[in-house]
């Protein structure tokens, strides 16, 4: 995933990204051709973002940070 900082991108933007400057149309055409020029780069960052997101978004933490919530709301 190729995305440019802003909006809070850059806090979720891990694993598997490519972080361009807001605004940077250049960044984000040189990210793209970069990518389109390097197949085996843009593979592997693929599989980095998909390991990334199941370690992170397990139905652990979505459940434990539900419950977390409804907590909090109960007090």
């Amino acid at each position: 995933v190729i995305v440019m900082d802003g909006g809070g991108v850059g806090d979720w933007a891990r694993e598997g990204t490519i972080l361009v400057p807001r605004g940077d149309v250049t960044a984000m055409s040189e990210a793209i051709a970069g990518l389109e020029g390097a197949p085996d780069h843009a593979v592997a960052l693929g599989h980095a973002g998909r390991a990334w997101v199941a370690r992170t978004f397990t139905h652990a933490r979505f459940v434990g940070a539900w419950l977390d919530t409804l907590r909090v709301g109960s007090d």
